[in-house]
Parts: C-alpha cells; structure tokens; sequence
C-alpha cells in the first residue's frame, strides 16, 4: 500500500513540509514543519488546518535535521503528535532516532535512513522524504 502524500511548500525558507497518511487508518506523519520568520506559527497552523480538514490523526512529527526553523514544538502542542528525529541545540526530541530503526504508520512502516553529513531520511512506501539541501 502506498502512502497519501500532500507537500506543503514554506515560501520563506524554500523547505517543503510532507503531510504523509496510510489511506486505510487516516493516520500521519508529519515531515519538517517549519516556523515562520521571528517564530511566527500561521504557516505549521494552516497545515494544522489542512490535516484537521482531511481528518487525519497526527502519530509522528518527523524532522530530517536538527537545526532549522522548526514548528515541531508547536504542532506537537496542537496535535498530540510525538517528536522523532535528531536532537539538536534547543530541540529534544520525544523519540531520538537513527538510521536503520522503524517506525509504525498504521499499517504503513517509516524506514529511518541516516544521510551523512546531512541528517535522517524516511521511507514510507516507495518515497523517500530526505533533508534539504544545505
């Protein structure tokens, strides 16, 4: 089964934030929400927006790096979804992972891949969702 897949593309920072479900159990993960200039939220809050409209259920908010302009804190606070990824300065990470683990998606599975030198990519079904370029 392949995943549903929506990008929501930050016009500020050119970073693309993946809303990914499992079509059968409406449950998604959240790849690289990203804040909005002097730490504002309307961008993480219209995407917040869009996955409340499509009635999905937020299990994972998934960051590729570990420094960036992330919304993860805030999206966490409005959905209840977990934090995994790589900690960094001021980011920890409700789960800290690393190349080779999974993670469940309903019935859909999230490979975790390390990409040296550039943080952690996830595979769920045929895609790959990697950090962006430097």
């Amino acid at each position: 089964m392949q995943p549903d897949v929506q990008a929501f593309l930050h016009a500020e920072t050119g970073v693309t934030t993946w809303v990914v479900a499992d079509p059968a159990t409406g449950l998604c993960a959240i790849i690289d929400p990203v804040l909005d200039a002097g730490g504002a939220t309307a961008s993480a809050d219209a995407l917040i927006a869009a996955i409340r409209e499509r009635d999905f259920g937020p299990t994972w908010i998934l960051e590729t790096r570990a420094d960036g302009p992330s919304a993860a804190a805030h999206v966490k606070y409005e959905t209840g979804a977990s934090v995994a990824g790589a900690a960094g300065p001021g980011r920890e990470p409700d789960s800290t992972l690393s190349g080779g683990e999974t993670l469940p998606l309903g019935a859909l599975a999230i490979a975790v891949v390390n990409v040296p030198g550039r943080g952690l990519a996830y595979a769920i079904g045929e895609r790959t969702f990697a950090p962006p370029e430097a």
